[in-house]
């Protein structure tokens, strides 16, 4: 996913380590990925530590979809003409991208990535807003100006529009990464498990209690080290993901630079919206969803919800009110999964 200052905190429920009359004692893992942090939690029969295979799959993700890791595919990508591959994660994360981008109608697109870097926000940091470059720039937006054709091997030919044109999965690759280990997870038959990286968790069953996961989500607070608890949100077998503008921003002559960039404008949003959570079956659709979303605005993303039934999506959104002072708001799903944070 994205690499940016999330805010989804996990909670494990009261009594998770409560005795039982037959303990289950979980297998958790953890470490580091994509500039962030993974934690895992599963039990079940035949579980065991498969750290070396998770760590494994984490690093065939950075090769395929890090713009931070160099020599990556889709670092091969931006800065070709073309690239030729057989590789399953690239060509998968092409697809979906292009899919969520034309029903969302552009909020999402991965494609963004010379606005993003000429806003400061890529690996460069150069954190030099290149305005009078905007219009030039946005002639490389869009997913149709990716091309592709088959390749060998059963592979692709990704090819170009016009030179220019790149791509950055930052905003989707976290969740799309949840799904592989929860993949992972299932191929082995666990029915029971939480997932989480950078604050985009998936979970399935139930936890060692036997009771629902459930999820913390963080007020907008953007004062380091300080953080206060907006509502829990019961999961159960599905997907969610953050992406929120008041973390990840920077100021230049009085004037705040947030790093969620709209396709269309070619500049960083202005809006009273300041973070979103999705819930969707799955991580990479939360994921993406939710950056749309916060391209979207809180009164066009509620439209587009109550507009794409067959999504089966739901969101929770905090907005400014004034300084310090913040709206909630939430579709009617989600609001059925919120829980009360207990004093």
């Amino acid at each position: 996913m994205r690499y940016s200052c999330l805010f989804l905190s996990l909670l494990l429920l009261p009594g998770f380590w409560a005795c039982q009359s037959q303990p289950i004692v979980p297998i958790k893992l953890e470490g580091p990925a994509q500039g962030t942090s993974y934690h895992i939690t599963y039990y079940g029969e035949g579980a065991a530590d498969w750290q070396p295979d998770i760590d494994s799959l984490l690093e065939r993700v950075n090769e395929s979809l890090s713009t931070y890791h160099e020599g990556s595919l889709i670092n091969q990508f931006n800065q070709a003409d073309s690239l030729v591959t057989d590789d399953p994660l690239f060509i998968e994360m092409v697809d979906r991208s292009r899919a969520i981008a034309r029903t969302s109608e552009g909020t999402f697109d991965p494609s963004v990535m010379p606005l993003v870097r000429a806003w400061g926000f890529g690996p460069d940091n150069a954190l030099v807003p290149k305005v009078e470059n905007l219009d030039s720039l946005r002639q490389f937006i869009g997913m149709e100006k990716i091309l592709e054709r088959p390749g060998p091997n059963g592979g692709r030919v990704f090819t170009k529009a016009q030179p220019g044109v790149q791509l950055d999965f930052n905003a989707i690759a976290q969740g799309y990464t949840v799904d592989l280990l929860s993949r992972y997870l299932e191929q082995r038959g666990i029915v029971n498990y939480l997932v989480e990286l950078g604050g985009e968790v998936r979970t399935r069953g139930e936890n060692p209690e036997g009771e629902s996961w459930t999820l913390g989500v963080e007020k907008p607070i953007d004062i380091a080290g300080i953080s206060e608890l907006a509502t829990l949100i019961e999961l159960g077998d599905m997907a969610a993901a953050t992406s929120g503008n008041y973390r990840k921003f920077y100021e230049q002559d009085g004037v705040r630079y947030s790093h969620t960039i709209d396709p269309a404008t070619g500049r960083p949003v202005q809006h009273t919206l300041l973070s979103t959570t999705v819930l969707a079956a799955d991580g990479t659709t939360a994921d993406a969803y939710a950056t749309a979303f916060m391209v979207m605005g809180l009164a066009r993303a509620k439209a587009f919800i109550t507009a794409h039934p067959e999504l089966e999506l739901e969101a929770y959104f905090i907005s400014s009110a004034a300084p310090g002072n913040y709206v909630f708001d939430a579709t009617p799903g989600m609001q059925r999964r919120l829980r009360a944070v207990a004093d």
